[in-house]
């Protein structure tokens, strides 16, 4: 299995992910590259490379998903501003969402919201639900949450950072707050991942993923997604044409390029839909 040259990988991992990014604005904008360069203590000629580097993959991405659909009830809306909420699989400069950003540039009417930050579980989106995500009047508002939620600490206790019972609670209030507001919800399935991966190349953080946990926790999105109404965009069954390790970065935790595409993909059939 490939190893990670950490001398170069902290410093790539850190900006792709957009670690700088707070539910508080700190008056950074992801465009901003002189003011990132300070942020990740690198160069502006770095900060470029990179960004160019990701931008290339994310229109690559957009183009196999827009060939892929038939956009023309996107582009006849009058207006449509969706919201996104997530952790660092949706804030990745090279994620879904920025392929989705792509897909739909040239149609004014579609307007798109980041409430994505890297690290957030789901208790986390419980602070930014007022005022930003309710303020933001979304007509629809995409839900990925649970990587960090159930993920367990590898000991032996095996202490999960957020308990199922906790995890259904504030997915009952999320929703439910979202769907008296009249906002149309996504709930995208918790993807899979390599532990394999994550022990081989994060030695010494203890990260544990059971897929036990990740079967429970989408079973929890489902039954909330009844309950209120909700959309569940079901990706099982396409991630299942691939192995975790055909679909995740080294750190098997996070969807590499296959991934994304197939998650855009996912999410905008639904939009599609839903309009």
């Amino acid at each position: 299995m490939e190893k990670i040259d950490t001398s170069d990988f902290e410093l790539s991992f850190n900006f792709k992910f957009n670690l700088h990014k707070s539910i508080i604005s700190i008056g950074i904008e992801d465009s901003d590259w002189e003011r990132l360069a300070v942020v990740y203590g690198t160069d502006l000629h770095w900060v470029k490379t990179e960004v160019e580097k990701i931008e290339r993959e994310v229109q690559e991405g957009a183009k196999k998903v827009a060939s892929a659909m038939n956009l023309d009830k996107l582009k006849a809306a009058r207006s449509l501003k969706v919201a996104f909420l997530g952790d660092s699989i949706t804030s990745d400069r090279q994620s879904y969402l920025q392929m989705i950003r792509e897909v739909v540039k040239d149609i004014p009417a579609f307007e798109i919201i980041d409430f994505s930050i890297s690290g957030h579980k789901s208790g986390d989106l419980l602070t930014a639900m007022f005022p930003n995500v309710v303020g933001a009047e979304a007509d629809i508002v995409h839900i990925m949450i649970g990587t960090n939620d159930l993920r367990r600490n590898d000991d032996k206790y095996g202490v999960s950072h957020t308990s199922i019972q906790e995890f259904e609670k504030n997915m009952n209030y999320i929703v439910g707050i979202l769907r008296e507001e009249g906002t149309k919800v996504i709930l995208s399935t918790v993807p899979p991942f390599s532990q394999a991966k994550a022990v081989e190349n994060f030695v010494g953080y203890r990260m544990l993923f059971r897929e036990e946990d990740r079967q429970a926790f989408n079973e929890v999105l489902r039954k909330i997604a009844r309950k209120y109404g909700a959309i569940v965009n079901e990706m099982d069954e396409i991630y299942g044409q691939y192995t975790p390790d055909e679909l995740t970065l080294i750190d098997g935790i996070h969807l590499n390029q296959t991934g994304q595409e197939l998650l855009a993909e996912g999410v905008v059939k639904k939009l599609v839909e839903m309009v």
